[in-house]
């Protein structure tokens, strides 16, 4: 099995994990360090991309939910631990030691109608979240992650036309009769956003 540390751009303002197709993803509350654990994998190279497509699911997942738009940090090392059957560790390089950062929480208790509490949301550690491979989540984390207005909308607009295009494939719409739902009736693009409007409002 295998662990991979990858860096982010900057340390994390909460704590949650997950399981994607058997690997464990997890960051900490003021670490900029993401971990992927139990990596069935043949070689190292292997390791590092089944990391990066579960790293980034997560990542993609964070900024739609909690809001918290995280990128990994390319120019810094990747580090892979190899696990051997019989329990012996080969790691390539040292690990980064959490870094401090100051955060705002919100805290919500639930409580029955005799006062007692019930249940404890904390923003701060949302714990174990379900993660769905999602390209409109990664449009959506990228767009805001540039300070170039025009990539912003681009990546926008791309996590828009993604959710249309499933709501057309949902109600089996040829592109014709997408098309035909544009003013004009002959723009596919157009067409595409007024479905996803129209689902949304009506």
């Amino acid at each position: 099995m295998w662990k991979v540390y990858r860096n982010l751009n900057e340390p994390s303002p909460l704590e949650a994990n997950s399981e994607i197709n058997g690997m464990n993803v997890s960051i900490s509350r003021g670490s900029d360090q993401l971990i992927v654990e139990n990596i069935d994998a043949c070689d190292e190279a292997d390791a590092k991309q089944k990391a990066s497509i579960a790293a980034n699911q997560f990542l993609n997942r964070l900024s739609w939910g909690p809001g918290i738009i995280l990128d990994i940090d390319l120019s810094a090392q990747c580090v892979v631990e190899h696990i051997s059957s019989t329990g012996e560790k080969q790691i390539g390089v040292s690990i980064n030691l959490p870094i401090p950062v100051p955060s705002i929480s919100v805290r919500a208790e639930v409580k029955d109608s005799s006062g007692n509490i019930i249940k404890v949301c904390d923003s701060s550690e949302p714990g174990r979240i379900e993660v769905k491979p999602s390209e409109a989540a990664s449009y959506y984390r990228h767009a805001h992650l540039t300070d170039d207005p025009f990539n912003r909308f681009h990546g926008i607009y791309l996590a828009i036309e993604n959710v249309s295009s499933k709501i057309q494939k949902a109600r089996g719409l040829s592109k014709n009769e997408v098309k035909r739902l544009s003013e004009s009736g002959k723009s596919y693009e157009e067409g595409l956003l007024k479905l996803a409007l129209d689902k949304c409002f009506w």
